[in-house]
């Protein structure tokens, strides 16, 4: 559901940040469920994942 939202919202989203919301745990997801209410442009998705995915 997010990405579709997410796609709805900024357009395509790339392989890449497909993969990477794939890969979120429950809590991560919905974590950026929440966040991506406050995102202005695929910038704030970048940053957000970059951030909660980054070991």
């Amino acid at each position: 559901m997010l990405l579709r939202i997410l796609s709805k919202r900024f357009g395509k989203l790339i392989t890449h940040h497909i993969g990477s919301i794939n890969s979120l745990t429950i809590a991560q997801l919905e974590d950026l469920g929440e966040a991506l209410l406050d995102f202005g442009d695929i910038n704030d998705l970048e940053q957000w994942l970059k951030s909660h995915t980054e070991s």
